[in-house]
């Protein structure tokens, strides 16, 4: 399969990729082609793309089978992600709701606290 048909499968994949370090661009290549040039496990790959997707798939005796490093890298790449930019988005939109409910000051000051 190409991967640009995977993206257009699913474009929510797109910050999984990019996770392993794969940018826009790879044209018309395969999924195995892009991971070959990128230096990464195919099968890692499919089993994180198709877990993303498919909330009942999980591969778990598969995912045991992998390097530990390379899984580790994963989740390093994954939490910089989620920290340097989904949760400063999260951040600002609780801004932009405290400022546009006025009303419901206290309620969302509460909830920005919470989060």
């Amino acid at each position: 399969m190409k991967m640009a048909d995977v993206v257009h499968s699913n474009y929510l994949l797109l910050p999984v990729i990019s996770r392993f370090g794969i940018l826009l661009g790879f044209g018309e290549k395969t999924v195995k082609a892009v991971c070959r040039k990128h230096r990464i496990d195919v099968e890692f790959f499919l089993a994180i793309a198709n877990t993303f997707s498919n909330e009942d798939y999980f591969p778990e005796k598969k995912l045991q089978s992998f390097n530990v490093l390379m899984i580790v890298s994963y989740l390093q790449k994954t939490h910089a992600y989620y920290r340097e930019t989904q949760v400063p988005l999260v951040e600002k939109l609780l801004s932009a709701l405290m400022r546009n409910h006025l009303a419901e000051k206290n309620n969302v000051k509460l909830l920005k606290k919470f989060f």
